[in-house]
């Protein structure tokens, strides 16, 4: 009975891990206009991690944050998300190829619920 009981929580508790890839778009439909600042290429924040509608709403002075190393390290969090916890915890490391939390991917599962895609923009044409 206790093994059970410890297998159904192991599956609660990976379940939302899995879910940051299930039903999330492998090639997102990413709009430069979205972004809040044309100076930053948020095509290429997909280099760091899944792509989030949340990134559109980073600056260049924002993204100052990331480790040179960022694109090699293989956390599945995005961008918004690196910069996020960067910001709250400034003694991250920058070197190395561990620079988050273990808990990185489940902070964000709670924090966000998972990777939002395809934001809904206003648009005239109502059969869009």
């Amino acid at each position: 009975m206790q093994a059970r009981n410890c297998l159904i929580v192991l599956t609660l508790l990976l379940q939302p891990i899995s879910g940051l890839t299930q039903g999330s778009s492998q090639h997102p439909q990413i709009d430069q206009a979205l972004g809040v600042d044309e100076r930053v290429d948020y095509v290429s924040l997909v280099k760091f991690g899944p792509w989030d509608d949340r990134n559109y709403m980073l600056t260049l002075d924002d993204l100052s944050y990331l480790s040179e190393t960022e694109d090699q390290i293989k956390d599945p969090i995005p961008a918004f998300f690196r910069i996020e916890l960067r910001k709250k915890m400034p003694n991250l490391p920058k070197t190395g190829p561990a620079q988050y939390p273990r808990s990185a991917v489940q902070l964000f599962q709670i924090r966000y619920g998972g990777l939002l895609q395809k934001l809904k923009t206003l648009s005239p044409n109502k059969n869009e």
